[in-house]
């Protein structure tokens, strides 16, 4: 999970890095820039989009949609590799 959640294209994390290496140097120069602000963007992302979704009444849970749904489709991978699904 820590992985999955480790790719996301968010600045402080690795998946930006990633996005970052791929990205034209016009494009980048400002991107790599929000790595200062990269924490405060994470918190804003993960606890209050979804606390304000829920105050106007949507169900908007970033985390789910991002992380824990990609792993449950690659812990099905990895086991029907290792010859463990059934």
């Amino acid at each position: 999970m820590l992985a999955t959640f480790n790719l996301l294209p968010i600045p402080p994390l690795d998946g930006s890095r990633i996005l970052l290496s791929v990205m034209p140097g016009v494009l980048a120069r400002p991107y790599a820039k929000l790595e200062r602000f990269g924490l405060l963007i994470l918190l804003g992302l993960v606890f209050l989009v979804p606390m304000i979704a829920r105050q106007v009444g949507l169900e908007l849970n970033l985390f789910r949609w991002l992380v824990s749904i990609p792993v449950a489709y690659l812990t099905k991978l990895v086991l029907w590799l290792a010859g463990h699904a059934s």
